[in-house]
């Protein structure tokens, strides 16, 4: 697991903040095992990157986009299905650049980062004020099937093409997770053979044959490796320009309506584990799309990274340490949360 983080640094500015070479979030997420996958823009004060991850469980395939904004002072952090870094253009995009999923820094912070291949945690301190953003992989945990993705093979017998209702597994994916009835994403992941995407239900699965029967036909063709999953693309942003989670709207990237483009408000629940003394919760966001004739609902949590915890018996920048690990907390009007530095 790689794991990297910064604890109580001062930053002259959100330049600071993102490409200070010991200190900055850019290089942390190198350290941390992210991939620089395309830079549109290096120009000090307007920084545009994006990285990508196969997440701690290389099982993934993660795109994150943080574009810098040295005048107002703001990182901007974008999600994407798909990335084509040979004409700088990404697809199936959560997440936007005018402030709803935005980190508002300010001068002379302190700060604390927390980076995996699953994300990133900021929490920075400008004045009185602490202003957080997580971006982050959604570790879902109901259906059973959701935590699983499979790749297709190329077509082959009319497979994986539009007008067909079969897709064609490759040989070396992971096949035991698909059942009947269940609903199931197909997104091509190659520029050259179109940048598709749909939702289809299983009719039956063949695993001698791997082949997935569809209840409908293909609207679109399906290259050799399409990602085939319940949540193709499972990252969360969780943070706004007011710099309070518990008042912000996690944002992920389903709804068919628009296929994987539709950004949907969700909400947060909590659920008891017991950490400790103070019985801490650990978020968890509830994830709905809406899907014809009903409603489909899947279920996540953070991967504890950041935790939400009782508000009366803590202060803001109390260090909570069990199992070997160390949370910073911090304290926001009705609630309290707090990042894994260790």
């Amino acid at each position: 697991m790689a794991f990297v983080s910064k604890v109580g640094v001062s930053y002259a500015d959100s330049s600071a903040l993102l490409t200070d070479a010991s200190d900055g979030l850019h290089p942390l997420m190198l350290a941390a095992g992210w991939e620089l996958f395309d830079e549109l823009d290096a120009t000090p004060g307007s920084e545009d990157r994006v990285y990508k991850s196969a997440g701690e469980d290389a099982d993934e395939v993660l795109f994150l986009r943080i574009t810098h904004n040295s005048v107002s002072s703001r990182l901007y952090f974008r999600a994407y299905g798909l990335w084509d870094e040979v004409n700088h253009a990404g697809y199936f995009q959560v997440g936007d650049a005018s402030g709803a999923t935005a980190l508002q820094c300010g001068a002379s912070m302190t700060g604390w980062l927390a980076v995996d291949k699953d994300g990133a945690a900021v929490v920075v301190k400008a004045g009185a004020s602490y202003r957080k953003f997580l971006a982050q992989r959604l570790n879902r945990v109901t259906p059973a099937g959701v935590s699983g993705r499979t790749t297709l093979a190329a077509p082959v017998d009319g497979k994986n093409l539009t007008g067909q209702k079969q897709l064609y597994v490759a040989a070396d994916a992971p096949f035991t997770l698909f059942v009947p009835d269940m609903k199931i994403w197909v997104v091509n992941q190659r520029i050259d053979s179109g940048v598709n995407a749909e939702l289809l239900e299983i009719q039956s699965v063949n695993a001698g044959t791997r082949t997935i029967f569809c209840k409908t036909n293909l609207v679109n063709d399906y290259d050799f490796g399409a990602l085939v999953a319940q949540s193709p693309q499972p990252m969360l942003l969780w943070g706004d320009l007011a710099g309070q989670w518990e008042d912000a709207d996690p944002w992920a990237m389903y709804g068919p309506d628009a296929y994987l483009e539709r950004v949907v408000a969700h909400g947060c629940d909590e659920i008891p584990v017991d950490l400790d003394a103070y019985g801490n919760l650990l978020p968890r966001v509830e994830v709905f799309y809406q899907s014809d004739p009903g409603k489909e609902h899947i279920y996540g949590h953070t991967n504890g990274r950041v935790m939400e915890i009782p508000l009366a018996p803590v202060a803001s920048e109390d260090t909570l340490s069990y199992g070997g690990k160390d949370h910073v907390i911090f304290k926001e009007t009705s609630q309290a949360f707090s990042i894994q530095v260790s």
